[in-house]
């Protein structure tokens, strides 16, 4: 199957332009401020509040079951207070799939330690798609089809020789 050059840059355009701004547009953000208890607020890159996401808050002394199961509001917030007599890192993931934020929070018997929560990372599979990447696969893809065409006809040409 070969592709027609008239078609090879409008292809191109489509991976670049077409395909990334939704791959990144599902990013997930989150920040957190601690009032009487430790509150998140989730969006996506978009700015479009991270609604309804799953949370689930592990603590220190049980990381296989969690502490606290609850979900994100209409504006991507969530609270919770942890309890001081169970010091440690408690785990704190917002979402789940291919969008979601994890937290590592530290508790001591003063409360949470705020200058110390970690961002323990996020998986965000559509983050991985970037429109470098994209142009570049396009374009392997692309070399790849015009490579074996050519070479087709080459080995095509040479067996018509006598």
């Amino acid at each position: 199957m070969t592709i027609p050059r008239k078609l090879l840059a409008p292809l191109i355009l489509l991976a670049i332009v077409g395909l990334a701004p939704r791959s990144l547009a599902h990013m997930v953000e989150s920040n957190y401020i601690l009032t009487d208890q430790l509150e998140f607020t989730s969006t996506f890159s978009t700015g479009e509040p991270f609604a309804s996401a799953p949370v689930k808050v592990y603590a220190p002394n049980n990381r296989e079951k969690p502490w606290l199961e609850a979900k994100t509001d209409a504006n991507g917030k969530f609270a919770f207070k942890p309890d001081p007599n169970i010091p440690g890192n408690w785990e704190v993931q917002i979402g789940e799939g291919g969008h979601f934020d994890s937290y590592t929070v530290p508790v001591a018997a003063q409360g949470v330690q705020l200058d110390q929560i970690v961002d323990a990372g996020r998986q965000d599979l559509h983050y991985a798609s970037s429109p470098l990447l994209l142009a570049g696969t396009a374009l392997v893809v692309v070399g790849s089809l015009g490579t074996a065409y050519v070479t087709r006809r080459r080995s095509g040409a040479r067996s018509s020789l006598p």
